[in-house]
């Protein structure tokens, strides 16, 4: 029995042996394989040697080989020619779907435009330019396709958003035609012509907007800041370090104003006057939380109150805006609206592109108007907070600061030295 297990465990050993012998040959043969692969000396060699089998066969039987060679050769060029056209077909078809798809979108846009839907054509707008992104073009056929739909669906977005965009606005002159080191900061229109204040040079320049002849007022007195200007009572307005400059825009003669309770440090971030029932002036503080009330006096403004009677906060606003209401825009777009010195209802409605960088309001007969530099558009607002509409002036890179004509139909902007106008009509 001993004798019987002893010769069948050796059995199973060389079986063993022999199992694991075949699995390392093979692992070899598939090595070896690869190598060959990649090895032009094995493919030089297969060459000859097929060659030479080839040459090797009987003359008939060459020729049927050869016969047999291209029709296979044919066959599998046919199977694969037709696969190519059966996939670029079927991609051709799918394309054109995707494009009639979009197309009765578009459509259905226009309607919800025409019906004031605004959400729902919203909602498409944004489903369209999506699958848009996700189309596979094949040639410049498809890609044109493409395009044409992107656009198309551009301008209707535009719709949605109120947005016009102004790739060329008229020129109208050059503020430093006369004086090529002018720095001009701000811009203000009144009647017929524009101010462009240079504190550095202590000179406000003028453009006339009908024969576009250019001008300049030097200013006597300690001139420090010619800023945020506002026109009052048929003078033009100056924020004056802590003090005003009162200019005569029809002769350029000028006057200083005092401001009572304003020290050299404090800041004034926006002013405005308002006639209630005496031309008050309002000053915003921001950096204090404050919005001052001060009444005329005797070379300037005295009696200053704290205006405020709510617990407001005011640290990010940058500009103010006077109707009965006071309107306190904020760096991040947003608008506070401040009736007897407390905050109440009111709120911009949602707009697309969103504000990103507000830094001026005005109010025109119960119109409010909002720059944002950062991205080159003017805001038009109502009292309720809807957007009435939106220009993008793309091409103008340093916009400082804008103005509206007495009628409101046409919008002007210093863009670095340059004066430049657009119509608000539509």
């Amino acid at each position: 029995q001993m004798t019987v297990s002893a010769s069948r465990l050796i059995k199973e050993k060389m079986a063993f042996g022999r199992s694991h012998s075949n699995v390392i040959g093979g692992f070899k043969t598939v090595g070896v394989t690869i190598i060959n692969i990649f090895n032009p000396i094995f493919w030089k060699q297969s060459y000859k040697r097929g060659r030479e089998w080839l040459q090797s066969l009987h003359p008939r039987s060459r020729s049927m080989f050869v016969v047999l060679g291209a029709v296979v050769f044919i066959l599998v060029g046919s199977i694969v020619l037709t696969a190519i056209r059966n996939s670029s077909k079927a991609s051709a078809e799918e394309f054109v779907r995707l494009v009639n798809d979009l197309e009765e979108k578009n459509s259905m846009i226009e309607s919800y435009l025409l019906y004031n839907n605004q959400e729902g054509a919203k909602t498409l707008i944004g489903q369209s330019l999506a699958a848009i992104d996700a189309i596979v073009v094949k040639g410049d056929e498809q890609t044109a396709e493409r395009d044409k739909l992107r656009s198309e669906l551009e301008v209707l977005k535009a719709k949605v958003q109120k947005l016009t965009t102004i790739e060329n606005p008229e020129h109208i002159g050059d503020f430093n035609a006369n004086n090529a080191s002018a720095e001009t900061r701000n811009l203000i229109v009144n009647d017929d012509k524009a101010f462009a204040a240079d504190p550095a040079g202590k000179a406000v320049y003028t453009l006339n907007l009908k024969d576009k002849t250019a001008a300049s007022f030097l200013l006597n007195g300690d001139i420090s800041a010619l800023d945020k200007p506002v026109i009052w009572e048929d003078f033009i307005y100056y924020l004056n370090a802590n003090g005003l400059v009162k200019l005569n825009p029809n002769n350029g003669t000028n006057s200083s104003l005092s401001i009572a309770n304003v020290g050299a440090d404090d800041k004034i971030d926006s002013f405005q006057f308002y006639n209630n029932t005496r031309d008050y002036l309002y000053l915003l503080m921001a950096d204090v939380n404050k919005l001052y009330r001060l009444s005329p006096g005797s070379g300037g403004y005295t009696g200053r109150i704290d205006w405020m009677n709510d617990e407001t906060a005011l640290g990010d606003a940058v500009s103010i805006a006077i109707n009965n209401d006071i309107f306190v825009l904020r760096n991040n777009g947003q608008v506070t609206r401040l009736k007897a010195g407390r905050r109440v209802d009111f709120n911009l409605e949602a707009i697309e592109p969103k504000l990103e960088n507000a830094s001026l309001l005005r109010e025109v007969d119960g119109k409010l108007y909002i720059l944002d530099k950062n991205s080159k558009r003017l805001l038009i607002f109502n009292f309720d907070g809807k957007l009435i509409w939106q220009y993008r002036l793309s091409s103008l890179n340093n916009i400082k600061d804008f103005s509206l004509s007495a009628d409101q139909k046409t919008a002007y902007f210093l863009n670095d030295n340059s004066l430049y106008q657009i119509s608000l009509e539509r």
